[in-house]
């Protein structure tokens, strides 16, 4: 429609150009040859019986003069010749703005098609700078159970001969450090009186069943106490051999996913003489010390 109105002008002026130098050129054409009139006889003066030749038609009479034919025939091949430039014309010129009207849209779906992607690229980073975030804020939620500490009791006696602990107990106490409470949490400890260093390879077993409980947030709970009579403490403190082994894990999910969480530790118990009081600490010991992101 556009293309239309564009043009219109210009040809309704090259058709009033061809009607005016059409009618020029058709003024210019030589007049037709006079037929003679019978009824001008000079036999028959009073009297004019018409013939065929004069009931003939426009067209029989300028068939009669070839250089009205040829005339008319000119004028004809010119009109169409002009008005074929003018369709032409036309068309060329829809078809530049058709064309030019595609290379806009073209152009306008390169820019749109790179500003989606460009849109693309940035959600994607935005997403993954929210993913990465999301992760730190779980991993700082998130439950985590280690050893904190453990709650000693002892009383010692010095009968003739020596130093003992009549009775000792060790109670592995353990804490939740994370912002979130602890999906099926099962707790398990060993103590063990020992000789001297544990073997290579030694197996960490349990004999007794799980504590199963929960920890919240920040707190904590104990294991079963391990409890052991008449320990040799001045034997303990002077070799430096007779010891006691405790080692416990802690096995539990946390609330954001189904990953299997664990903390295992063992502990030596040593005993030092430091003037006449005997003091008991434990200390970590062995490879077994590790959490979940150590690996089994």
């Amino acid at each position: 429609m556009l293309t239309f109105r564009k043009y219109a002008p210009v040809a309704l002026a090259i058709a009033l150009f061809v009607g005016f130098w059409g009618a020029a050129l058709t003024g210019s054409l030589p007049a037709p040859r006079p037929v003679p009139n019978p009824c001008t006889s000079n036999h028959q003066p009073n009297y004019c019986e018409p013939t065929k030749d004069a009931k003939s038609s426009f067209f029989a009479l300028v068939a009669q003069d070839h250089d009205a034919i040829e005339s008319l025939a000119a004028v004809a091949a010119v009109i169409a010749g002009v008005w074929l430039a003018v369709v032409t014309g036309y068309l060329w010129g829809a078809t530049h703005d058709l064309a030019t009207s595609t290379r806009e849209l073209a152009s306008g779906a390169r820019e749109q098609s790179y500003e989606m992607r460009k849109t693309r690229e940035v959600a994607e980073k935005q997403f993954a700078v929210g993913e990465a975030q999301l992760a730190v804020t779980r991993a700082r939620m998130r439950a985590f159970v280690f050893l904190e500490d453990f709650t000693i009791n002892h009383s010692i006696q010095w009968p003739q001969g020596g130093v003992i602990f009549p009775s000792i107990t060790i109670i592995p106490k353990w804490k939740n450090s994370g912002a979130t409470p602890t999906r099926n949490l099962e707790l398990r400890v060993t103590a063990r009186q020992w000789e001297g260093d544990l073997p290579e390879g030694h197996d960490y077993f349990y004999l007794d069943d799980p504590l199963c409980t929960v920890i919240g947030p920040g707190a904590n709970d104990w294991s079963f106490a391990q409890t052991f009579e008449n320990f040799p403490a001045d034997k303990a403190a002077a070799e430096e051999q007779h010891t006691i082994y405790v080692w416990g894990e802690a096995k539990y999910l946390d609330v954001f996913s189904e990953t299997p969480r664990f903390t295992r530790f063992c502990s030596r118990m040593r005993v030092y003489n430091i003037d006449g009081d005997y003091i008991i600490q434990m200390s970590a010991y062995g490879p077994y010390n590790r959490t979940d992101h150590d690996g089994a």
